[in-house]
């Protein structure tokens, strides 16, 4: 693996996307950054992030390939090798939120973002973002977001966790890659469970009942109709605190 560490960025995704534009790398190419203050996350939100305090970086795969309609089966391997990752540092509680967080005790703790480019029917990740909140002990106006000091009372080496995670991700993605929906289903938050969710300011109650291959949500609603929502369709809702 080709490491490229920066002192500071904007985003290590847009980095390393252009870095292999330009560059065309022939190996594995990992770019992290212990400073990203102005990381991106699905359908352009930010993602916050104090300098030093977390885990922020990028992987390249230049052997990883998927066709088009098979595309978020990638969201499905990162998310699961990231929470199984965590999993065995003694996060507790890890939960995969449809459709790219990673949350602990029902709080967020990590986040996804995957480009990629397209020819002829494929689809090439050019850079696979991961952002996990590592040290950091206050989110300004983010009830819902947690860290794994805030969950599990340790301070962690934030580049020693970069090669572990790094490697865990690089083994989990090199072809041929191993079927996972099993592992999964069982971590995705509220499956076959009742929620509360809201679409265009409507609240109804469904049960997650599947991911569509293109990454549609699968719901069924109580007069069982089978819905699908595409990200930024649809809220989830959580009863308690009405706002995760």
């Amino acid at each position: 693996m080709h490491v490229i560490k920066l002192s500071a960025t904007t985003s290590t995704n847009d980095d390393l996307r252009n870095y292999v534009k330009n560059m065309r790398p022939k190996q594995v190419t990992a770019m992290w950054t212990p400073n990203q203050f102005s990381g991106k996350g699905q359908g352009g939100n930010t993602w916050q992030s104090e300098p030093n305090q977390n885990l922020t970086f990028s992987l390249y795969i230049p052997d990883l390939r998927l066709p088009i309609e098979q595309s978020f089966e990638l969201n499905k391997w990162v998310s699961v090798a990231l929470a199984k990752w965590l999993e065995n540092l003694n996060v507790p509680q890890i939960q995969i939120k449809w459709p790219n967080d990673i949350l602990s005790c029902q709080k967020k703790i990590g986040g996804i973002l995957v480009e990629s480019s397209l020819k002829n029917n494929y689809m090439q990740p050019l850079a696979i973002g991961v952002g996990i909140n590592v040290n950091q002990d206050h989110f300004a106006n983010l009830p819902n977001a947690t860290s794994m000091f805030l969950q599990t009372h340790k301070t962690f080496d934030v580049e020693a966790l970069f090669n572990s995670c790094s490697h865990s991700l690089i083994g989990a993605l090199t072809p041929p890659v191993e079927h996972c929906d099993s592992a999964y289903f069982q971590r995705l938050f509220w499956y076959r469970k009742k929620g509360n969710f809201i679409q265009d300011n409507k609240p109804f109650e469904g049960v997650i009942v599947g991911v569509h291959h293109d990454g549609q949500l699968i719901i069924e609603t109580n007069d069982k109709q089978q819905l699908m929502f595409a990200p930024k369709m649809l809220e989830f809702v959580h009863v308690a605190d009405k706002d995760l």
